[in-house]
């Protein structure tokens, strides 16, 4: 398998549109994480709507994200505990100052611009999202 083709639409009606591409484990990541614990984080359906929603409103709560996507609360925190270890997305300050609340982003420097899509860049896989 070359290095970097394996380009593939993502059967989820929930990550329509977003293209994977993955690249050789040996190539550097720029997360921290195991690159198959960031795979396999990312990999899930609900996962990619919350990294949807927070690359298109921001840092996130909780509470915000489950008014947007649904879902139960603890399995919200579950997914944002598996996105957080695997290095997909940070805790950060909530917007208002209040330190009792926990917000969520996807880190800036996994951001880039292509076109008219939104891409992170995590180092060994590419997600694009229209």
């Amino acid at each position: 398998m070359n290095d970097d083709i394996l380009n593939t639409s993502i059967p989820s009606a929930a990550a329509e549109g977003v293209i994977f591409r993955m690249q050789s484990v040996a190539a550097t990541s720029k997360t921290e994480a195991d690159p198959c614990t960031l795979l396999r984080a990312v990999g899930e359906p609900m996962r990619w709507r919350i990294l949807r929603e927070l690359l298109a409103g921001g840092p996130l709560s909780v509470l915000d994200l489950l008014e947007r996507l649904g879902g139960l609360q603890a399995q919200m925190s579950k997914h944002l505990k598996v996105l957080r270890e695997a290095g997909a997305v940070e805790l950060v300050p909530a917007p208002d100052g209040d330190g009792r609340k926990s917000y969520h982003a996807v880190p800036e420097k996994f951001r880039t611009k292509e076109a008219d899509k939104t891409v992170l860049d995590y180092g060994v896989c590419v997600l694009r999202f229209p």
